[in-house]
């Protein structure tokens, strides 16, 4: 998140291999909110899905099957 904001266009090969790590996970969050107006919304709902899953949907699938 933080280099898509600093440095959007950086060459760094840490910065590449970032992108390429997260790029894929990223895509289907970007299909349901594209890039606006330089700014990247996608990650902010990624974090999002994750607490919810996290928060909410694991602890009772665990609780239901017995754990």
């Amino acid at each position: 998140i933080v280099v898509s904001w600093i440095a959007p266009q950086s060459y760094n090969p840490a910065v590449s291999l970032l992108r390429q790590i997260s790029d894929p996970l990223m895509a289907p969050f970007r299909k349901i909110i594209p890039p606006m107006g330089g700014l990247d919304f996608a990650p902010m709902l990624a974090m999002f899905v994750i607490h919810v899953l996290r928060t909410i949907v694991l602890p009772n699938i665990f609780m239901a099957i017995g754990g």
